[in-house]
């Protein structure tokens, strides 16, 4: 019986694992002025945002500087990426910081313009107008 859960327990790992393998990619740069710059490459849909969720989290939520998301490389937006993006805007906002998407493509920012979320976090479609808004 014992072999039995073990092997319910190890196939029940691997089909996490094969759920959460990464469909993202994210890349840190850190900018004057102490502005985080994230890029996320992929699609930001169950896999891709179970991915990236915590390692997201830990640079953006968890830090005291302004953030500039890149999306310029993120091809699919699905509801669950929308909440990472809003909670972390959130945490940043209680650290009077703030985040701000740049460069979505045209499906994606669709789904951010029927979603309300451009009222929400402001995006723009340059780095450097995203960095403008920081220095005012």
């Amino acid at each position: 019986m014992e072999s039995g859960k073990a092997l319910t327990q190890l196939i029940r790992y691997h089909l996490y694992k094969a759920v959460i393998g990464k469909s993202m990619k994210l890349e840190l740069k850190k900018l004057d002025n102490d502005i985080l710059l994230v890029s996320l490459m992929g699609r930001l849909d169950l896999k891709g945002t179970l991915g990236i969720d915590d390692e997201f989290r830990s640079h953006v939520a968890a830090s005291k500087q302004n953030t500039i998301v890149d999306m310029g490389k993120v091809h699919f937006l699905a509801s669950i990426g929308m909440r990472m993006l809003l909670s972390n805007a959130k945490a940043l906002q209680q650290r009077k910081k703030q985040m701000v998407l740049v460069n979505p493509q045209p499906m994606v920012k669709d789904a951010l313009k029927m979603s309300g979320i451009f009222q929400l976090i402001p995006v723009f479609d340059t780095v450097n107008e995203a960095i403008a808004t920081f220095e005012k």
